[in-house]
């Protein structure tokens, strides 16, 4: 049995060409919406962060609009700094533009973001006639920033307000050369010669009669807190480079003597923390110590 053939209604060409153009403005109304780039690790709390992405400057190419920070939704704390934070581009007349999310410090676990900006300072042009590669760090001063303003970041590394630089071709990205089939050239990125002063020492009054070590330092998963304490309510809480609390546990010693205790950390990020011993509301000290994976 044959079936009919399907009857299309005629439509002349100003209507085919109404319909294409409908489609056509709904695709770029489609592409205008913000979309989730990225979701995972820009700091150094234990909350992931999302990367909401927006095409810029009439290209359909999709570049980072804000972070928006990551917080504790069951135990709610005040915010150390602004709830996101946005980036500003190079105002050229039309841009174009890819972002990558990846880790550049080796065993780093935060991860960094690479721009690569093409810029037409004529809009009608059909070829870029500038642009610019920058590398932002994933770090905890970028959660304490409310703009990223990208055209400002300077060919030097930079470690205020927070850890960046413009990447120059010939000395950051060499070796062009075609590596795949896209015949298209891509480069190395070589390494970043970095100048960041340490923390400063943390002084602190400590009472003779009280010895505190932690080990293993790096810790990966357990810190453990070995000390010699006198009798007392005692609490520890580990604190992040920002002042954040991650972690705060109560201890009670009814009599001179060694206490050991072990402290969760596999929650944390690869960083530098402190361990803040505090004897009935007054500081006994402050012990550094690093998590690395």
């Amino acid at each position: 049995m044959s079936l009919p053939a399907r009857q299309f209604p005629h439509c002349s060409p100003g209507v085919y060409a109404v319909v294409v153009l409908l489609y056509f403005l709904s695709l770029c109304a489609v592409q205008a919406q913000p979309v989730v780039l990225f979701i995972g690790h820009l700091n150094q709390d234990q909350y992931q962060d999302t990367v909401i992405g927006r095409s810029f400057g009439g290209s359909f190419t999709k570049l980072p609009e804000k972070i928006v920070w990551g917080k504790d939704h069951i135990n709610p704390q005040p915010p150390a700094g602004p709830p996101m934070t946005n980036f500003v581009y190079p105002s050229y007349p039309k841009m174009a533009g890819s972002v990558s999310f990846l880790k550049l410090n080796p065993g780093d676990t935060l991860t960094d973001m690479m721009f690569f900006l093409w810029g037409y300072n004529d809009s009608t042009a059909s070829e870029p006639d500038t642009g610019r590669a920058v590398v932002i760090f994933g770090q905890t001063a970028l959660s304490t920033t409310g703009v990223i303003q990208l055209s400002q970041i300077q060919p030097v590394f930079q470690a205020t307000p927070f850890f960046a630089q413009d990447v120059q071709l010939g000395t950051h990205l060499t070796e062009p050369e075609v590596r795949d089939l896209s015949d298209v050239e891509s480069y190395l990125l070589g390494t970043f010669p970095v100048n960041v002063q340490a923390p400063p020492p943390i002084i602190t009054q400590v009472e003779d009669s009280i010895e505190v070590r932690i080990y293993p330092n790096p810790s990966v998963y357990t810190a453990t807190v070995e000390a010699t304490l006198p009798a007392g309510s005692y609490t520890a809480k580990v604190v992040g480079v920002s002042g954040q609390v991650f972690e705060e546990q109560r201890i009670s010693l009814g009599s001179k003597g060694m206490l050991w205790h072990s402290i969760d950390v596999s929650r944390l990020v690869s960083g530098y923390y402190v361990v803040e011993l505090m004897r009935e509301g007054s500081p006994v000290g402050v012990y550094p110590f690093i998590i690395k994976r």
